[in-house]
């Protein structure tokens, strides 16, 4: 478990495996955002993916920042692909805040903790793709030159 804290903002970062009660929240946070992207997407699809991210160890895994109160506010995932045609990751995969949350440090130590955790598998690589690039140009990772779904194409060296 991690802590941290920026803006008054307090919260820790837990596997949501250990928590399947957030499992529907997750789920539509991610739908809400972004399932207009996926044919035949539903909130029922959805939370069948966010399931399958649940797993203790190796990939894929889902994590979420929890806040003092005990409420889920941002989540991450780190995924082999995102989609069947995806070159091989592993990948991040769905970074989300709450709004509230946005801003205070949630979504960079969510990141840190995924590439962290990459590090020690072994992983020399992560790719993502980016609606956010400054945000992670910030954090030392580098755009491809690539698009997908309009979005560049980043990745960052772990190892």
């Amino acid at each position: 478990m991690s802590k941290s804290s920026a803006a008054n903002l307090k919260f820790r970062i837990e596997n949501l495996a250990n928590y399947p009660q957030f499992i529907p929240v997750v789920a539509k946070w991610l739908y809400d955002e972004w399932g207009y992207r996926r044919e035949g997407a539903s909130l029922e699809t959805s939370i069948e993916r966010v399931s399958q991210r649940c797993n203790l160890h190796g990939v894929p895994v889902i994590w979420i920042a929890i806040s003092a109160t005990g409420v889920p506010i941002a989540t991450i995932s780190i995924v082999e692909k995102e989609d069947p045609t995806d070159e091989p990751g592993p990948w991040v995969s769905s970074l989300y805040t709450v709004y509230v949350a946005r801003g205070r440090g949630c979504g960079g130590a969510l990141l840190s903790h995924l590439e962290e955790y990459a590090a020690a598998k072994g992983c020399a690589r992560l790719l993502l793709t980016a609606a956010t690039p400054d945000f992670y140009a910030k954090r030392g990772w580098q755009e491809t030159g690539r698009i997908k779904g309009g979005e560049p194409i980043m990745q960052k060296r772990i190892s």
